[in-house]
């Protein structure tokens, strides 16, 4: 399958074009912790891609921008 390239929210992704992906964190523990937000193809894979170090806002705007549905469950077709 080819790569594909995009960016979203200003960060630069190159996945597997066709395949629907989905951004994700950690639960938020305690106030000012830092963030990874996880692309992958199925909610239990390996990371096709992380963004680390992120505040709970930075990584719910990636969140929402990458998935940018009408719930943050259904992902996006590369």
């Amino acid at each position: 399958m080819s790569q594909k390239t995009q960016v979203i929210a200003g960060y630069e992704f190159t996945l597997t074009a066709g395949v629907r992906y989905y951004a994700s964190r950690p639960m938020a523990r305690k106030s000012g912790e830092k963030f990874t937000v996880s692309i992958r193809e199925n909610f239990g894979d390996k990371p096709g891609a992380e963004i680390p170090n992120l505040t709970y806002n930075e990584a719910n705007e990636l969140i929402n921008a990458f998935n940018n549905g009408a719930t943050s469950f259904e992902g996006r077709v590369w």
